[in-house]
């Protein structure tokens, strides 16, 4: 992510411009991410801070499509999550 917007960006690589994936505003905060190519999406710990209070702040296992900054939750409701990965078919993911 971008550190000053906290937004996630795909980059051009023909171009070398940068189009922001994520919406504006400093709710999510991602992390830690694994390519997922044949999905066409990034599998990444985020962070939600709806709320602003650190002990509101909500872990997540996300997904951000590479098409068209889509996000879905992949796992939730623990404090911790790290290190997603996929597994070599793309099957199962870890974390």
């Amino acid at each position: 992510s971008e550190f000053s917007t906290q937004r996630l960006h795909a980059l051009n690589r023909e171009s070398g411009v940068s189009t922001p994936l994520t919406p504006e505003g400093d709710r999510y905060r991602f992390a830690d991410g694994v390519h997922d190519a044949q999905r066409s999406r990034l599998v990444m710990v985020r962070e939600d801070h709806e709320k602003p209070d650190p002990v509101d702040v909500v872990n997540e296992i996300a997904s951000v499509s590479t098409l068209d900054g889509g996000m879905s939750t992949l796992a939730t409701g623990r404090d911790f999550y790290a290190a997603p990965r996929l597994s070599p078919d793309g099957k199962q993911l870890a974390y």
